[in-house]
């Protein structure tokens, strides 16, 4: 499993001092402090590093047992800061997201500890074998199939992903960001386990409004590759679950056109060379 960042690895500095445990669960603390220093030691060494960004990095780390991922959540200005100091740092609204899908049986890689030092905190979970993330696979496996039964395996992974994300949001959970590289996904026997990877923007809600399911279905349609119009099809006619308001009219053209307007405006952010951030709204279409 690999996370590309697109950027120059960069001058890395370790923690001083003791790291503080914030919230472990089933491992020592010892343990979780053991798996921080093996990140470190991977960042350092270049090995085991699924993600490498300004704002955080992941690496995969064995430290005694078995495979584990760590996330650290860096600080890069006084924004941060600020940012953090309202609703909480990033890795204790990460930590209070997982315990959310734990609580509402969603699946996600499991959480086994917070930990923190200064400004940085760090989320160590378990790191899930045999998967990978949505993004990648629907590039690199599916945007090409060769032969039948990879295009039965895309068009039933449309379908088993429709009805598990139906779930999570009849089962109240909310995520600011449904893009296809904030999940995982595995195959086996034909059938799709799916994970989500991104915990900071967790919410629970007794209601899902009719325009947040319309964006998270609109940002999963705007998965860059290996999907045809008829699998976004299949997806949506999978999360309707025979509700016809669902499958008929308004609700589905309005997905399908968030998407449209969601790559236009990354077109233009990328056309503008990526400098700025990219003016158009998503929902309609015109400069904010």
């Amino acid at each position: 499993m690999s996370f590309p960042s697109g950027e120059a690895p960069r001058t890395r500095a370790r923690p001083v001092g003791r790291l503080r445990v914030v919230h472990a669960s089933g491992v020592a603390g010892a343990t979780l402090v053991a798996a921080v220093g093996a990140h470190h030691e991977a960042m350092d060494a270049g090995a085991g590093i699924l993600k490498d960004g300004r704002r955080s990095a992941v690496t995969q780390v064995c430290p005694e047992r078995g495979w584990l991922c760590v996330k650290e959540y860096r600080h890069i200005g006084w924004a941060d800061r600020v940012r953090d100091a309202l609703p909480g740092s990033r890795g204790r609204r990460a930590w209070r997201g997982a315990q959310r899908l734990k609580a509402r049986g969603i699946a996600a890689p499991e959480a086994l500890g917070l930990l923190e030092h200064g400004g940085t905190a760090y989320l160590v979970t378990r790191f899930i074998e045999g998967a990978g993330p949505l993004n990648e696979l629907l590039l690199g496996r599916f945007a090409h199939p060769r032969g039948p039964s990879e295009v039965a395996a895309r068009r039933a992974l449309a379908r088993q992903l429709g009805a598990w994300l139906r779930a999570a949001h009849d089962a109240g959970v909310y995520h600011d960001d449904w893009s296809a590289k904030n999940f995982l996904a595995a195959e086996r026997d034909g059938v799709w386990s799916f994970y989500f990877l991104d915990f900071e923007s967790v919410s629970s809600l007794k209601h899902l409004t009719w325009r947040r399911r319309v964006k998270n279905l609109g940002q999963l349609c705007d998965a860059p590759g290996g999907a045809t119009r008829t699998d976004r099809m299949r997806f949506l006619v999978a999360y309707a679950c025979g509700d016809r308001a669902l499958l008929r009219g308004r609700f589905p053209r309005s997905v399908l056109a968030y998407a449209r307007r969601r790559a236009a405006a990354r077109e233009r952010k990328l056309a503008d060379g990526g400098g700025r951030r990219c003016s158009v709204c998503p929902w309609t279409g015109r400069p904010r």
